[in-house]
């Protein structure tokens, strides 16, 4: 009895430590969420074609989307709390206008390489950047079935519909992250420093 009542209290404290390291992690994320996000708005806040397409591409991708996915974490700190419902209504509101910010910087991106005549999506930036684009799109519509996945359920599985949703969405956001990365080497980018495109690009690999 006594050896079971240990093993119980065991497993409760490594439970509770392993909370306390996701809440860790949790809280970690967010900072560098932010702090990527802000220098990134701070370097290309402007009206100029390329500023806006780094802008919005930032603020949809990295902050509203990046925020959006871990709403529905449990450990999640300014949600948690939460009932599911609730949660899973910021988590869309979040990845809409996420997704918003992103299609428009993109187009903003096709704009400022027509203006100078330059090949559209032929870098690898462009080219992870617009399939990134099309996987958002896919997920966003795939996304309201999902959201009345229960209501639905007649229609087609709520497993099916949810897991095709949070696959897709989840490899828009990989692929975004990507895109975001090689987007460090750009022409943008490059009028900074060595140093301060690697510690953006690392910020950015560790917030994934």
């Amino acid at each position: 009895m006594a050896t079971d009542e240990t093993s119980v209290e065991n497993t409760s404290v490594l439970l509770s430590l392993w909370n306390v390291a996701l809440k860790v992690l949790n809280f970690g994320n967010h900072i560098l969420l932010f702090t990527l996000a802000g220098y990134l708005i701070y370097i290309s806040w402007g009206t100029g074609v390329w500023s806006l397409h780094v802008l919005l591409c930032s603020v949809g991708y990295v902050l509203l989307m990046g925020e959006g996915i871990v709403v529905l974490a449990g450990e999640n700190l300014w949600s948690g709390f939460l009932s599911r419902r609730v949660n899973s209504h910021i988590h869309w509101v979040l990845l809409l206008v996420g997704s918003v910010f992103s299609i428009v910087g993109t187009a903003y991106g096709y704009h400022g390489n027509a203006l100078r005549n330059r090949p559209h999506f032929s870098s690898t930036h462009g080219l992870t950047g617009i399939i990134s684009v099309g996987l958002v799109i896919i997920a966003a519509v795939l996304g309201l079935p999902a959201l009345f996945a229960g209501k639905l359920r007649n229609i087609i599985k709520p497993i099916i519909n949810k897991f095709s949703h949070n696959l897709l969405g989840t490899a828009s956001f990989v692929v975004g992250m990507v895109s975001q990365c090689y987007g460090y080497n750009t022409g943008f980018m490059r009028r900074l420093s060595p140093e301060i495109r690697t510690s953006t690009f690392y910020l950015e690999v560790t917030g994934v």
